[in-house]
């Protein structure tokens, strides 16, 4: 009986250090996701098709939501003759207004002002009035909502800078699908896309970056050089739900 007890113990006894080290790397996994400041989801290659993104992460997406139907505000641009136009709750920037541009474009909301300032105007107002739509500090599109950026097809990268000190969050459909260049969204205060987000990235891709981006360095070189001081800076968050389609997405 000593004998059987003791093969019971040695048999039992590697089974139960297999069942600590399992449950201790889990614990582990646990903490690195729970801890993780940056993005659940890294690198996604995306069908040209709609795909739903089912991830869940961070606590940007605790932020409240921007009102529906309403688009992002003004903004200032290295790209003259950028034009921002709509009615009702759909909009379009258009960079370079009818000329595409020849150099890496930023859409800059807060921060330092680049060179050219845009207005948003009601293509319904007979006065030029602005869009009422427009009206979120930064670069936040509501729920029912519809932006489209577009530049001529031009093979440029596309930069929207956030500096508003308010997160991005994209409830509504954003459409980049006529851009002809890469899109970056970049936000050292985070970036969500809602369970009601589209994303229609440019065939070439899009970035949401949780880090605030040198707007003068991409301007130049189309160089995205990522602000030392916001390393630590806010989550991207992909909610489940919302769908993204086009090229591949970068977080």
């Amino acid at each position: 009986m000593a004998l059987l007890r003791g093969v019971v113990r040695l048999e039992f006894e590697p089974f139960l250090s297999v069942c600590f080290n399992a449950l201790r790397s889990s614990f582990m996994m646990y903490r690195q996701l729970t801890s993780a400041k940056r993005s659940s989801l890294r690198n996604v290659v995306l069908a040209t098709t709609s795909l739903s993104i089912w991830v869940m992460a961070s606590s940007v997406a605790l932020a409240g939501a921007p009102a529906t139907g309403s688009l992002p505000g003004n903004f200032t641009t290295n790209v003259a003759g950028t034009t921002y136009t709509g009615t009702g709750s759909t909009a379009t920037i258009a960079i370079g207004g009818t000329t595409a541009p020849t150099m890496p474009s930023v859409i800059q909301f807060g921060g330092t002002a680049l060179g050219n300032s845009v207005t948003s105007v009601d293509t319904n107002s007979t006065t030029g009035a602005a869009l009422a739509a427009a009206s979120n500090p930064g670069f936040s599109i509501g729920s029912g909502a519809t932006l489209n950026i577009t530049n001529g097809a031009a093979t440029e990268p596309t930069l929207v800078n956030d500096e508003s000190g308010n997160p991005s969050q994209i409830y509504g459909a954003l459409n980049a699908s006529a851009l002809g260049g890469p899109l970056f969204v970049a936000n050292a205060n985070g970036v969500v896309v809602g369970a009601s987000g589209t994303i229609t990235a440019p065939s070439t891709g899009v970035g949401l970056l949780g880090y605030a981006a040198d707007s003068g360095s991409f301007a130049t070189v189309g160089t995205l050089t990522v602000n030392s001081t916001t390393v630590n800076g806010g989550d991207v968050t992909v909610t489940a739900g919302s769908t993204v389609s086009g090229g591949t997405l970068l977080m």
